[in-house]
């Protein structure tokens, strides 16, 4: 059975979408999550789960490097799916990537992911679909109910959801990454944003907390 407090350690990335593409997403899975009595969550699109614990100083420089490589991503949501078993991907939208993988492959001439393992020193032992798979086309997720329902259930809501997000077009401003650090996450907002915020993630998602909110040096 799915565990809601099975959270991968380590470090994650995600990217956010601008508004208001991110209040109409929000207001979808907080719909679901009252409705559901399953926990509400922020939209996002992990990029990359379960990289090797590094100190809060090697983590806030390795974001910079990765989110100075990184531009504006255009997604668009191709369909509504689910998983069994997947308490974190009970229903989710599959995602495409559009310039942005290209400009990520030619650029580094690897997959984007395979970039991010070498900047944050991550050994994958398995396939990491759960929340990303980026090759030239670009392919990835996004989550709009979390929960341990049957799979009749999560195969209705993913019909059910299906037109209201298919085909829709998000912006992603650049990247707003998590760092998981001994059950801390250091959220690192995009240039266009002014503020670290750390959130502390220990146990289900509706007890994680934000626990401190810093400056970000201004962009010269």
């Amino acid at each position: 059975m799915a565990d809601s407090t099975d959270l991968v350690a380590g470090i994650s990335i995600w990217a956010v979408p601008g508004q208001p593409s991110a209040q109409e997403l929000e207001d979808v899975i907080k719909t679901y999550a009252e409705r559901l009595q399953t926990p509400p969550f922020l939209p996002h699109m992990t990029v990359l789960s379960g990289a090797k614990a590094l100190s809060a100083e090697e983590v806030t420089v390795k974001l910079s490097e990765l989110a100075d490589s990184m531009h504006v991503l255009d997604v668009e949501i191709q369909t509504l799916t689910f998983k069994d078993e997947l308490y974190f991907q009970c229903v989710f939208g599959l995602l495409k990537l559009t310039k942005m993988a290209d400009y990520m492959y030619m650029y580094y001439n690897d997959c984007p992911l395979c970039y991010m393992m070498q900047v944050y020193a991550v050994e994958r032992k398995e396939e990491f679909m759960p929340h990303v798979r980026m090759s030239l086309v670009g392919s990835c997720v996004c989550s709009f109910i979390y929960g341990d329902l049957a799979s009749e259930a999560r195969a209705e809501l993913a019909k059910e959801l299906q037109p209201q997000l298919d085909g829709r077009l998000l912006k992603v401003n650049l990247i707003m990454v998590g760092a998981l650090i001994d059950g801390w996450l250091l959220r690192f907002p995009s240039r266009q944003m002014d503020k670290l915020q750390l959130w502390r993630t220990l146990g289900p998602v509706e007890s994680w907390e934000l626990v401190a909110e810093l400056p970000l040096r201004p962009n010269p």
